[in-house]
């Protein structure tokens, strides 16, 4: 192999390591993922990436600071990215994106959640609500048409909607399909950005995996963020005995 090949391949290895772990968010990390030293992984990255690896790492910190604001502990999140303090973030934030971390004011008091209700009848969903989301702001499904979706909700093994108590309108979604014995597919978990920090996305990820009938099942995911939301579940990568094949290709819309 080509040795600037290799050093591409070793590129894009380390950049998928961003993607995939919260824990990569300092540049001896980085160096290390990469088997080498901290000077050769910055030029390298100026080579073939064309930005320095601390730029990239300061994007990755602030794409999970923002998907993860709705832990609502910002210290606690502070400490897990590598900042130094709520502040550091905050200020790092507003250097890569250009504006503030935005976090929806909380009610005085009480459990944020307790404004939405989770209802897992499939009936109650907008679907509409769920296309519009799926289709234009989640990566993963942007290709997908409104049959794609009205097919995916009716075979879903089960679905949970969060809704506005006060209006009734739906704000998030999760579903999941199943053998209905002992393995289930955790998908399509969103919360609107209106409804964002408030526990939404844990809720609708423990009555899905945790308060069902699935709460014994052994449950799969893909996704390339909120790793951590989803660690807090148990979810981890899988060992050497797990295989997958990819979909060839993949359909366009109509």
């Amino acid at each position: 192999m080509d040795e600037r090949d290799s050093y591409r391949g070793r590129v894009s290895y380390t950049r998928g390591v961003l993607g995939r772990r919260t824990a990569a968010t300092r540049f001896d990390l980085l160096a290390a993922e990469f088997g080498t030293t901290a000077r050769t992984v910055q030029r390298l990255f100026r080579e073939y990436v064309g930005v320095g690896p601390k730029w990239v790492i300061r994007r990755h910190r602030a794409h999970e600071a923002a998907v993860r604001a709705e832990d609502g502990d910002w210290s606690a999140l502070a400490a897990e990215l590598g900042y130094s303090d709520q502040a550091h973030l905050i200020r790092e934030f507003t250097t890569a994106v250009g504006t503030p971390p935005a976090r929806p004011p909380r009610p005085p008091g009480g459990n944020p959640v307790s404004e939405y209700d989770l209802d897992t009848d499939p009936t109650r969903l907008d679907r509409a609500a769920v296309y519009g989301f799926l289709s234009t702001e989640a990566y993963w499904a942007r290709w997908r048409t409104r049959a794609h979706v009205d097919a995916q909700i009716d075979g879903a093994w089960r679905v949970v909607g969060a809704y506005e108590r006060a209006t009734g309108a739906q704000v998030g979604f999760a579903r999941a399909i199943s053998d209905g014995v002992s393995l289930a597919y955790l998908a399509d978990v969103f919360v609107l950005p209106s409804a964002r920090g408030r526990g939404l996305g844990k809720a609708l990820v423990r009555t899905m995996v945790e308060e069902g009938p699935g709460a014994h099942f052994r449950w799969l995911l893909h996704t390339a963020d909120a790793h951590s939301l989803y660690a807090g579940f148990g979810f981890a990568a899988p060992d050497a005995t797990a295989l997958e094949r990819p979909h060839a290709t993949r359909p366009e819309p109509a």
